[in-house]
């Protein structure tokens, strides 16, 4: 049987791993294969990148041509949104919420009382829930 201060950390650091998942879908969308298509992207736009650097003629990668035809913007403008968005979310935004995150899981793990317990997962709660760029 766990006790009720071992029981406060499990809830808490399930709480805390919760609300970096809100804060991470205010900047991902979460539906099934996105991600691969995320990755897909960058990669099309980093070797459009690389290959436009080379020669003006560079083909254009299919997710690039789609969304430029979608969206009315050229597939060097394309380009660069992705990999703008790339850099806010993996030099950013992405390692402040895993900060954050961690952060709040070791308050919890560190706290040596109920309140403690409560008041790390409320702060890191509130951070996580307020987080934004």
């Amino acid at each position: 049987m766990s006790s009720p201060l071992a029981a406060a950390r499990f809830y808490a650091l399930r709480d805390v791993d919760a609300a970096a998942g809100r804060a991470r879908l205010r900047y991902i969308t979460d539906v099934p294969g996105q991600q691969a298509v995320y990755m897909t992207k960058l990669q099309q736009a980093q070797a459009y990148a690389a290959a436009t650097a080379l020669s003006a003629q560079a083909e254009v990668p299919p997710y690039v041509a789609a969304e430029a035809a979608a969206t009315g913007l050229s597939a060097a403008q394309v380009t660069n949104n992705i990999l703008a968005l790339a850099a806010m979310w993996n030099e950013q935004a992405g390692p402040a919420i895993e900060g954050a995150r961690m952060g709040g899981k070791a308050a919890v793990v560190a706290a040596a009382d109920l309140a403690a317990v409560e008041a790390a997962r409320l702060a890191a709660v509130q951070a996580l829930d307020n987080f934004g760029i």
